[in-house]
């Protein structure tokens, strides 16, 4: 049986570094559907969003009681990001967050529907990674998919279910030697305004998968709750929305 003393320092060690980890973990914030940006057309948006990170703890000692939900980091941000679209049915994108200085970048592919469709799917990679936590070579990627309905041109309403795995350079202290932790999570939230400008809110959880961690019972969990706005650029002179006609539903 570990030390009690030696267990508690363990403890808060963990709480600290954690910290800083669920600060990388806040760019986890999806805010669009599975509609890509028209090709040569960019798009700035601007957006808060803030939440919690939480480690679902239990059995920490036999001697002591601690809740279930034991540790609760509130966060709050704020960021910048842009698309721009390469193609009829791709676009790229780019963010960055200030408190949690996370920068990410995405590729998405629109597999079903058009510009026009009623409903989309699209799927692509999203990677990430915090200066804040740069030291302990914190980073993750993910690949999510894109469920949207758009039942007219003001509104529109997303769901996002991805997969990712985050690497964490602390392993010898934390992680009995193990780097890459797989996670899961989903997002979900509307669109509303006209084609120039847009406003959205949105809902976003990711769940880590931490079974070898040193204390072994931790199981982080981040949600956030953002809203912002976007606004539409077209680069090119006498646009008209064209797209494959594949696929369209």
């Amino acid at each position: 049986m570990i030390n009690p003393i030696i267990n508690h320092r363990l403890f808060f060690t963990a709480m600290i570094i954690m910290t800083f980890i669920a600060q990388s973990c806040v760019v986890t914030h999806y805010n669009q559907g599975a509609k890509t940006i028209p090709e040569n057309h960019l798009q700035v948006g601007a957006g808060l969003y803030g939440g919690s990170f939480t480690d679902f703890y239990s059995d920490f000692d036999e001697n002591d009681d601690f809740d279930e939900d034991l540790l609760i980091l509130p966060f709050f941000d704020f960021y910048l990001g842009a698309r721009y679209g390469i193609g009829p049915r791709n676009d790229l994108g780019a963010m960055y967050s200030f408190v949690s200085t996370t920068t990410s970048l995405d590729y998405k592919h629109m597999i079903i529907g058009d510009q026009q469709s009623k409903f989309a799917m699209a799927s692509g990679a999203h990677i990430s990674g915090a200066l804040g936590t740069a030291f302990i070579g914190h980073f993750q990627a993910e690949i999510p998919l894109y469920l949207s309905v758009h039942p007219n041109e003001y509104f529109s309403a997303f769901v996002i279910p991805r997969i990712g795995l985050q690497r964490i350079g602390l392993n010898d202290i934390l992680f009995n030697g193990r780097s890459n932790f797989w996670h899961y999570g989903l997002g979900a939230g509307i669109n509303f305004g006209n084609e120039k400008y847009k406003g959205y809110l949105a809902y976003n959880t990711i769940k880590l998968q931490t079974d070898q961690f040193i204390l072994e019972s931790f199981t982080p969990r981040n949600r956030n709750l953002g809203l912002g706005v976007i606004i539409n650029f077209s680069l090119q002179k006498n646009y008209k929305s064209v797209s494959p006609k594949r696929y369209q539903l």
